[in-house]
């Protein structure tokens, strides 16, 4: 007999409380919990608890597991199993991959920062994001907001927020919310800006077309600081 588990090996988890699994024939042994272990880096607390028959007219079983993972693989082992004629189960063992981090992220500019309206702000996140799960919240995106994913260590791991037209002048905040491949939630990320949209201006001492001489400076005052 042959084994199907849901969810499918190899998939990227946050948590792992059952695997369903549908054999292809009949099976003895199935339901009994201590034909299945577990084995990996990322078993940490996590223990088969118990094994019981769903559906006999598809041969499906569940495994119950407790406990908390750790970051990293998890493999399902099952054993002792075998159709009614005593051929053993092939394929037996199911391995997972359990990221338990949630991610982090810092922008740039830092918030509390003023920034010119045109000016984009970057979101780098610890590892690979969901791009689908990407919400903006905030002024900033209500004003008009265009996000573009790219790559500085991991895939789609740096989002730039860009202005579809020109942030608006004066308090701006952006509210920024996404899951990682495993569908850790990042903790809201709040920021706020000052959009400063007044071009500076500048004095000079002499004057313009004022008279000096070779030793004379020439001081340049500017409206605000400058960059």
């Amino acid at each position: 007999p042959t084994v199907v588990a849901s969810p499918a090996g190899g998939s990227l988890l946050k948590a792992l409380a059952s695997v369903d699994l549908t054999f292809s024939k009949p099976v003895n042994g199935a339901d009994s919990a201590g034909n299945y272990s577990l084995s990996g880096a990322g078993v940490n607390t996590l223990a088969v608890s118990t094994a019981v028959l769903l559906d006999a007219g598809t041969h499906t079983y569940r495994v119950t597991l407790t406990g908390s993972p750790s970051s990293g693989s998890v493999s399902l082992i099952a054993s002792n199993i075998q159709d009614t004629l005593g051929n053993p189960l092939a394929g037996g063992t199911i391995t997972y991959t359990l990221d338990v981090t949630a991610p982090t992220a810092t922008a740039s500019p830092a918030s509390t920062s003023t920034i010119s309206s045109s000016q984009a702000i970057t979101i780098q996140f610890s590892e690979s994001m969901n791009t689908g799960s990407l919400s903006l919240g905030g002024s900033m995106n209500t004003s008009g907001a265009s996000t573009a994913w790219s790559q500085q260590t991991f895939p789609n791991d740096k989002l730039t927020v860009s202005p579809s037209s020109a942030w608006s002048g004066g308090a701006a905040g952006l509210t920024v919310n996404a899951s990682d491949l495993a569908g850790n939630a990042l903790s809201p990320l709040s920021l706020s800006y000052t959009v400063d949209t007044q071009a500076p201006s500048a004095t000079t001492t002499p004057a313009h077309l004022g008279r000096m001489t070779t030793g004379t400076s020439i001081v340049v005052q500017f409206s605000e600081a400058m960059n």
